[in-house]
């Protein structure tokens, strides 16, 4: 008996955009008046304690450190790439147009 094949292929595609994580350092004036305020409270007490500089100097740099990291903590975030402008097929002159305009009436109510 003769049979007939068909082949059908499917390409998908995603474009959901890549997630990547970033760090920064949370440095605003309300963690470092806590952080003036965690060295004002702290005895200094292993800094004095050796007669040894080195010891000494370690041990205030762990203390400094630590109250640096608990008062100014590193934030992890997620940053989603923007689309490139090739992929945004929806994006048209029109969109682009009112987009304008509509960023010029926020401006002008704004002042």
């Amino acid at each position: 008996s003769d049979h007939t094949a068909q082949s059908v292929s499917f390409e998908f595609f995603s474009e959901q955009p890549s997630v990547s994580k970033t760090s920064s350092r949370s440095i605003k004036p309300s963690n470092l008046s806590e952080l003036r305020i965690r060295l004002h409270l702290e005895t200094w007490r292993d800094v004095y304690i050796s007669p040894d500089p080195n010891i000494n100097s370690e041990a205030f740099m762990n203390t400094l450190s630590y109250h640096f990291e608990t008062s100014c903590p590193i934030i992890f975030s997620n940053n989603k790439a923007k689309p490139k402008s090739g992929n945004c097929v929806w994006v048209n002159q029109d969109i682009i147009n009112a987009k304008s305009e509509l960023r010029d009436h926020y401006d002008a109510w704004k002042v």
